[in-house]
C-alpha cells in the first residue's frame, strides 16, 4: 500500500526532500536504505487545458508528485485553476491538469 503526499506549487527535488519523503512514506527505520531508491521524473508540458503525466520507470511506483503551471488569464477575470493533481489509478505516474492553462507534472517514484 502506498501513501501519497500531494505537493502544491513547484516540486523541489533534492536531498532534503528525498530524506523527508523517505521518512514520511516508509517510517524512520526504513528511511536510510530506501532513500537511494527514489527516482524523480518530469512529465512533458501539456497543451492548454490538457493533462501532463510524469510516468515512473518500470519497477517503480509513484509515492508523491506535484506540478508547475502557466495559468491562462481570462479576459472576463475568471481565474484558471488546477483541476487534476493526483497519482494515476495504477500507481505508476502522476497527473496534473489546468482548466485552461499549461502544466508540467512531477513524480517521485520508489523502487518496488
Amino acid at each position: 500500500m502506498h501513501r501519497y503526499l500531494q505537493l502544491t506549487g513547484r516540486v523541489l527535488v533534492g536531498s532534503a526532500l528525498a530524506a523527508g519523503l523517505a521518512l514520511a512514506c516508509t517510517g524512520a527505520a526504513e528511511a536510510a536504505p530506501r532513500a537511494g531508491l527514489l527516482k524523480y521524473v518530469t512529465g512533458p508540458t501539456s497543451d492548454a487545458g490538457k493533462s501532463s503525466i510524469a510516468k515512473c520507470p518500470a519497477g517503480t511506483s509513484v509515492v508523491n508528485g506535484g506540478y508547475s503551471v502557466t495559468a491562462t488569464h481570462d479576459p472576463n477575470g475568471a481565474q484558471d485553476i488546477v483541476v487534476v493533481n493526483r497519482p494515476v489509478q495504477n500507481g505508476t505516474a502522476w497527473e496534473v491538469k489546468m482548466k485552461r492553462g499549461r502544466a508540467i507534472a512531477y513524480a517521485i517514484c520508489l523502487t518496488d
